[in-house]
């Protein structure tokens, strides 16, 4: 699963939005996703803000 997918899911199965550092809390913790880098929230940011940038509001 790509951290996208992950992400996704958990906030849709929260049903509300969470700060970078408790999504991928709740990816790590769920065993969604395994971060290789030393600041996985910084990654998680600044891949939603790529997303956010290219893709808008579609899903």
């Amino acid at each position: 699963m790509t951290f996208r997918d992950a992400a996704i899911q958990i906030l849709l199965s929260a049903g509300k939005s969470f700060h970078a550092k408790e999504i991928i809390k709740r990816i790590i913790d769920g065993g969604l996703w395994k971060p290789a880098g030393k600041t996985p929230a910084a990654t998680v940011s600044a891949q939603f803000y790529s997303d956010i940038k290219n893709n808008g509001d579609k899903m």
